[in-house]
């Protein structure tokens, strides 16, 4: 599975869809369900158990990232960007 920023193709091929897709024509859903499968396998590739922390707040942080904050990826050092502490 490969996920990259907006105008690029997602891969969703382990998710058992073999269609090609980018990241800003996907619901909040979707996304969190990529996202979440990511952290499984790096999660898994580190040999790290405690994952937790990362699957609760994903739903929260996708949201967020691609709903709600004032960011522009092209441009990360834009001074009207919001920022997530």
């Amino acid at each position: 599975m490969q996920i990259r920023r907006k105008k690029t193709a997602v891969s969703l091929a382990s998710s058992g869809r073999s269609s090609l897709r980018t990241i800003e024509n996907m619901d909040s859903k979707e996304l969190s369900s990529i996202f979440r499968a990511k952290v499984i396998e790096m999660s898994h590739a580190a040999k790290v158990a405690h994952l937790a922390s990362s699957l609760s707040c994903l739903d929260i942080v996708t949201v967020l990232y691609h709903s709600i904050l004032n960011v522009d990826p092209k441009n990360p050092s834009w001074e009207g960007r919001d920022r997530f502490i």
